[in-house]
């Protein structure tokens, strides 16, 4: 007898947070092979908790307990049932995962899962930027700390560059990753997700492109304020007519992202490395943060030896 893990395919959607992972894991869900619910969140931890037991047999800490394939097994076995109860028990062919840092551990899922299939979105990283600074401002506005990446353009930009050589990464060791450019999905839907059915070796389902008219299980309301609203989260595909960028990021901030950015494969399209000029307001930038970050440095390595003596 099968079982079900023979029945279900995965999809592990992963890419940087802001980079539209959750509109293509809402398109994925209105296809009725798959389910694809809220992000999951621990695929990540499990994966680093495996690489750290994995390194530990290699020592012969604890391989009187377990070899690698031992714990590649377990890993296997109970991401996979934490995941799938729910795509089961509704007889879909496919559960869809998407944690944005789902595309940090791509190359450790692809051992793990030989059958699994990944997506990785790319989307303009001014863009990106650009939207992780909106979300600094509602956390502020709540009175609230954000996430170390949202807190200036240069860590974000900072994330991003992890991610994408992360992506790049797993895409150069296995043809189960696609990468899937967020402009892409919503100036050209249709094109798009029949190249992303056909990846996944399903049919195109029309249903993919009115995600609007499909429920979508979400996280609850108040652990995503600050990244969206539930409105948000019932929205048509719509393509912006202007870059979301502009007016959000000052012109020291666009060319300090470019300027990090720039050599990154990915991003070819987007046109960050234009003009020398532009490249020269980065590199202004990107050492004025720096020189700012080891003033602040300084003033506190003096303000602790003071209250020392």
């Amino acid at each position: 007898m099968r079982s079900k893990q023979d029945r279900l395919g995965l999809i592990f959607v992963g890419g940087t947070p802001r980079s539209g992972t959750t509109l293509v894991q809402r398109i994925l869900g209105a296809h009725p092979a798959i389910y694809a619910g809220p992000e999951f969140d621990f695929v990540p931890s499990i994966v680093s908790l495996r690489n750290l037991m994995s390194e530990s047999v290699r020592k012969g800490r604890i391989s009187a307990f377990v070899n690698e394939r031992d714990v590649d097994d377990a890993t296997n076995k109970f991401i996979f049932d934490l995941l799938t109860a729910r795509a089961v028990r509704h007889e879909h062919e496919f559960l869809c995962e998407k944690t944005p840092s789902n595309a940090l551990v791509f190359e450790e899922l692809i051992d793990l899962f030989p059958e699994a299939k990944f997506i990785f979105v790319v989307r303009d990283p001014r863009d990106v930027v650009a939207s992780m600074k909106t979300v600094k401002q509602r956390y502020r506005m709540n009175g609230e700390v954000e996430p170390a990446f949202c807190r200036d353009a240069y860590a974000s930009a900072q994330t991003i560059r992890s991610y994408l050589d992360k992506g790049y990464s797993a895409s150069n060791k296995s043809d189960r990753v696609l990468v899937v450019h967020y402009e892409d999905v919503v100036r050209e839907p249709e094109t798009t997700l029949r190249n992303v059915c056909a990846f996944l070796n399903i049919e195109f389902d029309p249903k993919m492109l009115r995600i609007e008219e499909s429920k979508f299980d979400s996280a609850d309301t108040k652990s995503i304020k600050h990244w969206y609203d539930q409105m948000a989260l019932r929205l048509p595909i719509v393509a912006s007519k202007e870059p979301k960028h502009q007016g959000v990021l000052t012109a020291i901030e666009v060319s300090m992202v470019s300027y990090m950015l720039s050599g990154s494969p990915y991003v070819d399209r987007y046109g960050l490395n234009s003009g020398q000029r532009s490249l020269l307001f980065g590199w202004i930038g990107f050492n004025y943060h720096h020189a700012c970050k080891a003033a602040l440095n300084g003033l506190r390595n003096a303000g602790r030896a003071l209250l020392r003596q």
